[in-house]
């Protein structure tokens, strides 16, 4: 069993710790997958590397080790990075972000032992350009959605989104959108369009495969969409999970508008 509530003053390290973990888990699990994923570029390497084994042996063992620390310990220092810059903004005082600004809210599921095992958040939503896209007036944005492992599959993030929804038709959004990335595989492909989420656009960042992923709830059943973005903006608008990604491949991004 478990309850939905807002966030008190008490729940806010364990939300912090719940956020991390979450995050940890999804970004190493994804950049790895991303990494061990067959691409042209990837071969067209690992054919360089057979040939130059022919000649120069314990030259490509010391690169192959290499390889091989940076695909075990890069999406660490990623994870991490992203984790830390979040830690430090949105999710150093929730309490003061969500609970105490017209038009947001953050929530937590509480287990019955009182463990918190999952959050969410709302907040208007900035009308920045972001990754070739911009919301429009009137939407709110779902943010730190994060279930625990071990109550996954529970009904706990629809219970988690019901509570942000009924308080969003109180503040007359008109929809409730969202941006992720395709290293969040399972929230991308299941947890959102389960939610009733609609994908309404897709920009590729310039990295293997990796895409930024925008989705939108409507919530009094309108059609519309986000419009695109007149002019860039990079540095606009706060941390997304894909801005570390978009800031640690700057060039290859700001060539890759959709």
């Amino acid at each position: 069993m478990y309850k939905i509530r807002p966030l008190e003053a008490a729940d806010v390290p364990a939300a912090r710790a719940l956020f991390a973990s979450g995050m940890r888990e999804t970004l190493i699990w994804g950049l790895r997958s991303e990494l061990a994923r067959p691409t042209l570029p990837k071969a067209a390497i690992a054919f360089a590397i057979f040939a130059a084994s022919l000649y120069l042996p314990r030259t490509v063992a010391c690169a192959l080790c290499a390889l091989g620390v940076f695909a075990f310990a890069g999406p660490r220092k990623i994870a991490s990075d992203y984790i830390s810059k979040s830690l430090s903004d949105d999710m150093l005082d929730p309490m003061a972000r969500y609970r105490s600004t017209r038009g947001s809210g953050f929530w937590v599921a509480v287990s019955g032992s009182g463990e918190v095992i999952g959050t969410v958040a709302l907040e208007p939503a900035n009308e920045i350009a972001e990754h070739g896209w911009t919301w429009v007036y009137g939407d709110g944005e779902l943010r730190r959605m994060s279930v625990s492992s071990q109550w996954r599959g529970r009904g706990v993030a629809r219970a988690l989104f019901t509570a942000l929804l009924d308080e969003a038709r109180q503040h007359d959004y008109r929809r409730i959108v969202l941006s992720t990335s395709s290293l969040q595989a399972q929230a991308s492909a299941i947890t959102y369009p389960r939610l009733g989420f609609v994908r309404v656009h897709t920009d590729l960042v310039g990295f293997g495969s990796i895409r930024a992923n925008f989705f939108a709830f409507a919530v009094d059943g309108s059609t519309r969409t986000a419009r695109p973005m007149l002019h860039d903006d990079d540095d606009a608008g706060e941390f997304r999970p894909l801005d570390i990604l978009r800031h640690l491949f700057a060039p290859a991004y700001r060539g890759s508008s959709s």
